[in-house]
């Protein structure tokens, strides 16, 4: 009669390469995308914020109003968690005339340039997961009237 042999040592040898998959493959990628979401909420809500600054102020504020929500906005909470800095985050800001019964309003596009938490290694750059990923947002509100 043969000697049965021991099973317990077969799974060790299929774990190393099981688990460099699913670390690589499933959940670095995964930890990116979340990542890339909570970027894409955060830039959102700076775009609200410069856009609403910018309606309440004068024209002639624009460059403090930027710097001043830019700084702000960087400085605490969840944008200091994704490492936002102010130098990711550029505001092009459009003032538009009062048409027939219309009242002026201004346009704040912002972008954001959204970095991966992890850069996951794979053989050429793909934007959210080893590369920078540009984020732009468009909005537009009505201005008061400020003198």
């Amino acid at each position: 009669m043969k000697a049965q042999r021991r099973r317990r040592g077969n799974a060790i040898t299929e774990t190393g390469p099981a688990l460099y998959i699913f670390f690589i493959v499933i959940f670095f990628p995964m930890l990116d995308v979340l990542g890339i979401a909570l970027q894409y909420g955060c830039g959102w809500y700076v775009n609200h914020l410069c856009t609403r600054e910018l309606a309440v102020r004068r024209q002639a504020e624009e460059n403090t109003v930027k710097t001043e929500v830019n700084t702000d906005f960087t400085g605490q909470g969840m944008a200091k968690f994704l490492n936002l800095t102010p130098a990711k985050i550029t505001h092009t800001v459009t003032y538009n005339a009062p048409g027939a019964g219309q009242p002026q309003t201004v346009t704040c596009d912002t972008t954001v340039q959204a970095t991966p938490f992890i850069s996951v290694p794979w053989p050429y750059a793909v934007p959210g997961l080893n590369a920078d990923m540009p984020l732009t947002f468009h909005s537009e509100r009505p201005r008061e009237e400020t003198r």
